[in-house]
């Protein structure tokens, strides 16, 4: 028996590979926007944090305490869960938006301190 004809697994729902050719080629080019949008997102936020001087402050904090890497590892563990939570939840698309820039935005900003 394959995995496809388990009779056991929940349905998965539709698939963006059997649609039509119209209607995947609007699921990619959303995807692209979206992808290009975080980009976006992380690249503004990055430039405003180095151009503002808070990277120093930033990195102060770091050297000064003793546990500054626990706690940035830690920090960026949990947005990192609650932005992947936000943005895979069937709530809204609100929702969804919210957690893909939560993601993008602060929980991306650990390539600031290496």
């Amino acid at each position: 028996m394959s995995y496809a004809q388990n009779p056991y697994q929940a349905p998965l729902g539709d698939f963006a590979a059997l649609a039509a050719a119209d209607e995947r080629s609007a699921f990619i080019a959303k995807t692209y926007a979206h992808l290009a949008g975080a980009v976006a997102l992380f690249t503004a936020l990055e430039a405003v944090i180095l151009s503002t001087g808070m990277a120093e402050g930033m990195l102060s904090f770091l050297a000064a305490t003793r546990f500054g890497w626990l706690i940035v590892l830690g920090a960026f563990m949990l947005v990192s869960m609650v932005a992947s939570n936000w943005a895979a939840s069937a709530v809204s698309p609100g929702t969804q938006y919210a957690g893909l820039g939560l993601y993008a935005g602060p929980a991306r900003t650990k390539g600031l301190f290496q």
